[in-house]
């Protein structure tokens, strides 16, 4: 299915792959404080007609937070509701010290599709994204995966083509949307899914 071109760059996912997070934490810390179920608050958080705006860059925070106090008919604090927000990352130790590795033979790309203020989170409080010499957030560039174009933008950071470049997300949406501009894009599963892959490109750790 792939020829194995020479990998001069990898793209990473943040979320789920380079840290892990779980929304079900920041629906159910405000479900003590709101008194509605966790469930509905999860499935609000994630309305794309609110989130994907976020992180495009278009509304604010407070912006993104109204949007909620009226889908939720709750007045909710703003400082309270980021700090839940925020509690859902998590480190992932396993691929930690395999970014470190890859580090040291090629270029390293970050693509996230985030908010402002969790990345500012992110990365004040996760030493591994200082690791990547690309960090491409969507908010900053106004463009959200799967859009052809923010892929277009890694690979011009990185001054690579996508048949020399592997990429890795969790959401396989996004990684049809790259396979259709020529990137050599995988579902990250595990890390020792994510090896073999690498394995396969002659990327031995």
């Amino acid at each position: 299915m792939y020829k194995m071109n020479k990998i001069k760059a990898i793209i990473f996912d943040l979320g789920k792959v380079v840290i892990n997070y779980d929304h079900m934490i920041a629906a159910r810390k405000m479900s003590k404080v709101i008194s509605i179920p966790a469930t509905l608050i999860k499935e609000t958080l994630l309305d794309e007609k609110n989130l994907n705006p976020l992180e495009k860059g278009i509304i604010s925070e407070k912006e993104f937070w109204s949007g909620i106090e009226k889908r939720l008919n709750k007045k909710i604090d703003g400082k309270l509701f980021e700090k839940f927000w925020n509690s859902i990352f998590s480190p992932n130790k396993s691929i930690e010290k395999l970014v470190g590795l890859l580090k040291k033979r090629y270029k390293l790309a970050l693509l996230s599709n985030i908010g402002n203020f969790q990345k500012d989170y992110v990365c004040k409080h996760f030493k591994i994204i200082k690791k990547f010499d690309v960090m491409i957030f969507s908010h900053e560039v106004g463009l959200r995966k799967p859009e052809k174009e923010i892929y277009k933008l890694v690979l011009r950071k990185l001054g690579t083509k996508p048949k020399e470049t592997l990429y890795f997300d969790d959401k396989l949406e996004f990684i049809i949307a790259a396979r259709k501009l020529g990137l050599n894009a995988f579902q990250f599963k595990s890390i020792i899914q994510l090896k073999k892959i690498l394995k396969k490109f002659n990327i031995i750790i």
